[in-house]
């Protein structure tokens, strides 16, 4: 009997990487030339598609923090401002928390209520797999029509950030990014018909819930056992939070489109933005190494002192000599 001498691939692509492809993304099989020159285009567009969420990401919290910056420069030096500043970098933390939710999705980086599979069987993890792609996809395209009609509703609107942009075209990245989501989440199975049936999956559950749009305690009973078993095989947890209200909502004939609402309405409130800046702030201060550097210079200038930790640049309790003790 002949050996094969393929190595077994998994149902989840390892560092985004399909089995059936080299670590540059070419496909073995294409004996041709010409087909090699044809896939090798083809492959670069995929690539840079790919990486484009994470230079629009990069670049759309990079604008984010130079806005501050800049109006601080202005109303210091020409005491004037950039109009609309705080409306701009409301909607930028928007753009930053959802860019950063697809480059999240591309990289199985969502947090999980389960962290590993690896202790189950490997035909189990497949079928994990597949579940968890299945309602988790069913879920972001359900959120994606719920956001679009969310931006539908926000076309004919007379409200301009800054008096002159408007503001469905800052929304628009909610549809976007959750649709985007979707097709991120099954494309990250690396065998073929694995994808195909995750996509089948999620379509005959969105049927499935329009089926039972009249019957709601059996609406509620079957989402909510698919959404449980999907978290247990080890779907994000925003696929739970977000599914249930999506049943609640679509089983009590409310519209499903007050979900992106309220998401909008949180994300853009003032106070948010900090969160974006100050885990930029630490990312830089510990890729520069500023604590180690600041430690040694608080070493350096009170490590003599008397009651100072050696291994520490803050204070210990002071030493001081023991009490006599009481005479017998």
């Amino acid at each position: 009997m002949k050996q094969s001498n393929s190595a077994p691939s998994n149902c989840i692509r390892e560092q985004g990487l399909n089995p059936a492809r080299d670590q540059r993304g070419y496909s073995p099989t294409l004996a041709t030339p010409c087909a090699r020159l044809k896939r090798r285009g083809l492959f670069r567009i995929i690539a840079w598609l790919r990486l484009s969420d994470e230079w629009l990401s990069a670049a759309t919290l990079l604008l984010m923090a130079l806005l501050p910056v800049i109006e601080l420069i202005l109303r210091t030096l020409f005491h004037t401002g950039v109009p609309g500043s705080t409306a701009y970098v409301q909607h930028l933390t928007l753009w930053v928390g959802f860019l950063g939710a697809m480059v999240a999705a591309r990289a199985g980086r969502h947090l999980t209520f389960v962290p590993t599979l690896t202790f189950l069987p490997q035909i189990w993890q497949c079928g994990a797999a597949l579940l968890s792609a299945a309602v988790s996809s069913a879920v972001c395209a359900a959120l994606a029509w719920a956001a679009w009609q969310f931006v539908q509703s926000q076309l004919s609107s007379p409200v301009r950030v800054a008096g002159w942009l408007p503001l469905w075209i800052l929304q628009i990245i909610l549809p976007l990014c959750f649709a985007a989501i979707a097709v991120k989440t099954i494309a990250a199975l690396a065998q073929r018909h694995g994808r195909a049936i995750a996509a089948f999956g999620a379509a005959a559950l969105l049927g499935a819930a329009l089926m039972l749009a009249q019957q709601t305690a059996a609406l509620l009973w079957l989402g909510s056992i698919a959404l449980v078993a999907a978290a247990l095989c080890g779907a994000p947890i925003f696929v739970a939070l977000g599914g249930l209200p999506l049943l609640l909502f679509f089983a009590d004939a409310n519209p499903i489109a007050s979900i992106p609402v309220e998401t909008y309405r949180l994300v853009v409130s003032p106070l948010i933005p900090t969160i974006p800046l100050f885990a930029l702030t630490g990312y830089v201060l510990a890729e520069g190494g500023a604590s180690r550097r600041l430690f040694r210079l608080l070493s350096a200038l009170f490590g003599w002192l008397p009651g100072v930790c050696p291994s520490s640049p803050f204070s210990c309790a002071p030493s001081s000599p023991p009490s006599p003790a009481p005479p017998a």
